[in-house]
Parts: structure tokens; C-alpha cells; sequence
């Protein structure tokens, strides 16, 4: 019997050979995978997608474009704590921002939500 701090020796089911031929099969099939890029901007997506927080902004988003000292208070949370979550929907492409004098203004990129309905009530993701 091993002890708990040994390391279980794992058995590969196939050979190298099949091994290579399985990540061939799913590059073929899957061509997002052969393209770093894409591979980087859907993962910054789905990132920025895996936080409740970060959903609510996406929701008051979808009401208006808004400042980030409206959202702290609509929120009641810490601007930094805020700027973090928005600059994680930016990196997401989720939402885009601009300048309108000393404001940052945040809108929702909605091609995309659209496209990967996010706000949408749906049982294709619970």
C-alpha cells in the first residue's frame, strides 16, 4: 500500500505514436487551436465571463454606457476593485471604453454579447 505523499505512477492508455495522432485529429477539427491568437482572446473571454461580479457589470451595462465613479456607486464597491473587474471585460472584449474629458465611459461591446449570449436566460449553460 503507498503512502499519501507518494506520487501514483499514471499509465498512459496509448502509445506516443497515438498520442501525436490524437492532437493531429484535434487540430484538424478544431481550428481554433492551431491559431495562438484566437486561442488568447477566448480565453481572456471566457476569464472575464467566469466572475459574478463581473456579470452584474456586464447587466448594468447593458441599461446605459457608464462612468466608473457611477458604477462604484451603483456597485458600493472599491474603485480599484472595479477598475480591476472593467479591465478584465476590456481584455475580454466584452466591453470597450473612451475618454469624455476627465471621465472614462464603458459601454457593452454588444456584437458580442449578442453573439455569445451572455445576458440571455438560457439552459445551454446550467
Amino acid at each position: 500500500m503507498k503512502k499519501n505523499n507518494e506520487k501514483q505512477a499514471f499509465e498512459c492508455r496509448c502509445t506516443p505514436e497515438e498520442c501525436k495522432d490524437i492532437k493531429k485529429t484535434a487540430t484538424n477539427r478544431f481550428e481554433i487551436l492551431n491559431d495562438e491568437v484566437v486561442l488568447k482572446k477566448r480565453a481572456a473571454l471566457f476569464r472575464a465571463l467566469g466572475n459574478e461580479v463581473r456579470l452584474n457589470l456586464l447587466g448594468l451595462l447593458a441599461v446605459r454606457e457608464m462612468c466608473t465613479c457611477e458604477i462604484v456607486e451603483v456597485v458600493e464597491g472599491a474603485n480599484s476593485t472595479i477598475a480591476h473587474h472593467l479591465r478584465m471585460l476590456i481584455e475580454g472584449g466584452l466591453v470597450d471604453s473612451r475618454k469624455d474629458g476627465k471621465f472614462t465611459i464603458f459601454q457593452l461591446n454588444h456584437d458580442l454579447i449578442k453573439k455569445h449570449s451572455v445576458l440571455e436566460e438560457s439552459g445551454t449553460f446550467c
